[in-house]
């Protein structure tokens, strides 16, 4: 049984690493993105890698423009945020990296 553990944490850790990454990868290729096209791109610039290795993880991109009431909203700030989620044997969970970028 202890073994089963230690083997299901690195697993674990394993994913979150991946999904990490991915995740990095994605913002990465965002910033190749003109700031005009960043919502309309943001799901085709951003992919997962086709194999048995990522076969498990699933990614969401959100791009939300942040409105005049939103804290450091001085240069026209649009908050991107990606999810790369994956199934484990509790459940499910995921790792969302952010940023913000300015239209500057």
């Amino acid at each position: 049984e202890l073994l089963q553990r230690a083997q299901a944490g690195t697993t674990e850790g394993e994913n979150v690493l991946t999904a990490t990454r991915l995740a990095h990868r994605c913002q990465e290729a965002l910033r190749n993105v003109s700031y005009s096209n960043l919502s309309s791109q943001a799901s085709t610039v951003c992919t997962i890698p086709s194999g048995a290795a990522f076969s498990r993880f699933s990614r969401s991109v959100t791009v939300t423009a942040m409105t005049s009431t939103s804290p450091y909203n001085t240069a026209n700030l649009t908050q991107i945020d990606v999810q790369i989620a994956w199934t484990t044997q509790g459940g499910s969970t995921n790792v969302t990296l952010s940023t913000l970028r300015s239209a500057l």
